[in-house]
């Protein structure tokens, strides 16, 4: 509220102006691996960091929340014989998945005990393998968040003082504006997306987990 509109407009501008120039240098960089010709035979995956929310509900930056605005990252995959150009994807998809696709990818077996399931291709076209991905955020000071998120379905955990939980139906409202947490006809998906979230938090962890990344890490 303390902004005027030439403020945003001028943040927005300038954050606009940081994608156009990573754009440019990834171009640079897929040019070069033809120039040398590798560009046949080398996978390119982009992602990046989550960004900030612009404006939407209110807020400029990134935060404890968990809105599409600043979960949703772009993750394009280039693989040469495998992947088609110009296909996109609508499926689940969380960063957890990129080792093991990266990995089968190259034909390099997944460790045991690695999280995520690998994105595999039907004609050029991939197909993810998660029904729902799920997401955490945690600081020191008892801050922390959690996330259960389908293709129709929304379920924030809030564990801050003062913080009510949120439930969003995508489909009706994909800006997040409605939170349906307090409604009694919703009622029974929110319990079932709470149990699958208590479920995911509480899975157990193998012991050999930590030793496997770290070995893997090691011969790459």
């Amino acid at each position: 509220g303390e902004w005027s509109e030439e403020e945003w407009r001028e943040m927005i501008s300038r954050y606009y102006g940081y994608v156009s120039y990573i754009d440019k240098w990834v171009g640079e960089v897929l040019s070069a691996l033809h120039r040398y010709g590798r560009g046949d035979d080398t996978i390119v995956l982009f992602t990046s960091d989550h960004g900030d929310m612009l404006g939407s509900h209110g807020f400029a930056y990134k935060g404890y929340y968990c809105y599409d605005e600043v979960i949703r990252a772009p993750l394009i995959l280039r693989a040469p014989g495998i992947s088609r150009a110009g296909t996109t994807c609508d499926g689940m998809v969380s960063n957890v998945d990129i080792l093991p696709t990266l990995l089968e990818l190259m034909d390099v077996e997944v460790p045991k005990g690695v999280e995520g399931r690998a994105i595999t291709f039907h004609d050029g076209k991939p197909m993810p393998k998660n029904d729902a991905i799920f997401m955490e955020m945690d600081v020191p000071g008892g801050v922390g968040i959690r996330m259960i998120r389908t293709k129709k379905w929304k379920y924030c955990q809030n564990w801050r003082p003062r913080q009510i939980d949120e439930l969003y139906d995508l489909e009706q409202d994909p800006v997040e504006m409605s939170n349906l947490v307090s409604s009694r006809k919703h009622a029974p998906i929110l319990q079932e997306l709470r149990e699958t979230l208590r479920s995911w938090s509480q899975e157990p962890v193998e012991e050999d987990r930590k030793a496997a990344l770290k070995e893997t890490c090691r011969r790459n």
